[in-house]
């Protein structure tokens, strides 16, 4: 009897815990992408308010 017998494969939670953490790896990146282009967006606004006084 070598390893647990598990021949390769995870086991029935591993999946579903892979699949969680892909999905909160995604939302953090996209809410990183969101937060930067919002960031990116109020700079570029506050310049032209300060251009156009």
């Amino acid at each position: 009897m070598k390893g647990g017998g598990s021949n390769g494969k995870a086991a029935p939670g591993a999946s579903r815990w892979r699949r969680w953490v892909g999905y909160a790896l995604g939302m953090v990146i996209e809410s990183a992408a969101v937060g930067t282009i919002a960031l990116a967006a109020l700079g570029l606004m506050f310049l032209i308010k300060v251009l156009v006084k």
